[in-house]
């Protein structure tokens, strides 16, 4: 008999993800790890918020490295807008782009650009091109 894919993981004390042996040591971890989880938030002078958060639950349905970390943001033109991570360094350079965006400095297209490896120039050209838009 192979045994089950069980997609629960928590943190261990240096803030390292570990797969759960079952839903139930997962739940128990869960329900008294909020502070841990907590990666990032930033709450901006326009009420916006920038969360970013361990999951718990591997959210990367095709195989590979579990997706355990998103940042989501409240309030804002792009409320709920949100990107999942691999590692807990992706989802901290995710926040403060993410923060970028909530503050008007950057759009979530560039955001999303420079957390899939595009060419920072992209980035730049697109932030220029925010900016037209809005004096326009």
């Amino acid at each position: 008999m192979t045994a089950r894919w069980l997609p629960y993981y928590k943190l261990d004390e240096v803030g390292d993800p570990v797969p759960c042996k079952s839903v139930l040591e997962w739940a128990a971890w869960f329900a008294q790890s909020d502070a841990a989880r907590v990666v990032a938030r930033t709450e901006l002078p326009s009420g916006c918020v920038v969360s970013t958060v361990f999951l718990g639950v591997d959210h990367n349905f095709r195989g590979g490295d579990p997706v355990l970390w998103e940042t989501m943001m409240f309030g804002g033109d792009y409320d709920l807008a949100c990107d999942r991570y691999r590692s807990k360094q992706e989802a901290l350079v995710g926040h403060e782009k993410w923060v970028l965006v909530a503050e008007g400095k950057m759009t979530p297209i560039d955001a999303r650009r420079l957390r899939e490896g595009f060419p920072k120039t992209l980035a730049v050209e697109g932030q220029e091109q925010a900016k037209k838009k809005e004096q326009t």
